[in-house]
C-alpha cells in the first residue's frame, strides 16, 4: 500500500513540473514579438582593383620659391664640416619658420608628358607707330607752313606682349616600377629691369621731326635640371635665376607626387 502511494505521489509531482514548464514555454511564445521573414541580402557588386601603371598614372608636382636671410645661411654654413648649405639644411630652416614664401603653384600632368606652371604678368607694349602729319596751311600772305616737331602725333601701330615672372616647365617620368620619379625641368625668370629709348624720324621736305619713346628691357634667365626623387620627396635647387639678393638667396622646393588611380 505505502509503494502504491509513493508512486501516485511522484507521478502527481511529474505532472506538476511538466504542466508548469508548459505554461511557461506557451507564455513566452506570447510575449515575444513576431519576427518579420527574413530577406536574403543581394549581391554587392565587384569593384575591381585598378593597378598604378606607367600609362594610367598621373603625377603631381608643387613647386615653391622660398627666400631665406643670408645670415641665417651663413650660420648654418658655419656648422656645417664643409662650409656649405645642404638641402637637408634648407628644408630644416623652412620648417622651424624661417624665410619667407615667394610663390607656389601646383600642377598635375600623365605620366611622360611636358606640363607648364606660369606665375607671370603680362607686359604689353608698342613696337611700331605711324605718324599722321598735319596738312600745310597758307597764311594771310600765301606762304604755306607746316607742324611743328611736336605736333606731328604718332599713333602705336603694332603692340607685342611679353611674360614676365616665372615659367616652369617639367616632364616627369615613372617607370611603373621602381621608387624614383625622373624629372626634366626648366625653370625661367624673366624681368624688366630697364627701359631702352627707341627714336622714330618723320622727314617732311622742310624738317626732320624725331620722336622718342620707350621701348622694356628684359633679363630672362633660364637652366635645365635633370634629376631624380622619390614619391613626395622634395628636391631643392639654388639659382641665379631666382634674382638672389643682396640681403637674401631664394631656393626652390620641387616635390612630385603620384596619383594612383
Amino acid at each position: 500500500m505505502k509503494k502504491i502511494f509513493k508512486l501516485a505521489l511522484c507521478l502527481w509531482v511529474c505532472g506538476m513540473i511538466v504542466g508548469a514548464t508548459s505554461a511557461q514555454n506557451a507564455g513566452d511564445k506570447e510575449k515575444k514579438p513576431a519576427q518579420p521573414p527574413k530577406v536574403a541580402e543581394q549581391a554587392k557588386p565587384c569593384t575591381p582593383e585598378v593597378t598604378a601603371t606607367a600609362a594610367n598614372l598621373q603625377i603631381e608636382i608643387s613647386l615653391s620659391v622660398v627666400s631665406f636671410d643670408k645670415k641665417d645661411l651663413e650660420d648654418v654654413a658655419r656648422k656645417s664640416p664643409g662650409a656649405s648649405v645642404q638641402a637637408a639644411d634648407v628644408l630644416a630652416l623652412w620648417r622651424a619658420g624661417k624665410g619667407r614664401l615667394v610663390t607656389t603653384v601646383t600642377g598635375r600632368t600623365a605620366n611622360s608628358e611636358q606640363f607648364t606652371i606660369k606665375d607671370i604678368v603680362e607686359l604689353r607694349y608698342p613696337q611700331a607707330y605711324e605718324a599722321y602729319p598735319i596738312p600745310a596751311s597758307h597764311g594771310t600772305n600765301g606762304a604755306s607752313t607746316v607742324a611743328g616737331p611736336s605736333n606731328i602725333p604718332l599713333i602705336p601701330a603694332d603692340y607685342q606682349t611679353r611674360e614676365i615672372g616665372m615659367i616652369f616647365v617639367c616632364t616627369p617620368y615613372w617607370d611603373g616600377e621602381s621608387k624614383v620619379i625622373q624629372l626634366t625641368m626648366t625653370p625661367e625668370n624673366s624681368a624688366k629691369i630697364d627701359a631702352e629709348t627707341a627714336t622714330y624720324k618723320f622727314v617732311t621736305p622742310n624738317l626732320t621731326n624725331t620722336h622718342y619713346f620707350s621701348q622694356p628691357t628684359v633679363q630672362n634667365k633660364t637652366i635645365q635640371i635633370k634629376t631624380a626623387c622619390a614619391d613626395g620627396e622634395t628636391v631643392v635647387y639654388s639659382s641665379d635665376i631666382l634674382n638672389q639678393g643682396y640681403k637674401e638667396m631664394s631656393y626652390l622646393l620641387i616635390t612630385p607626387h603620384l596619383l594612383r588611380p
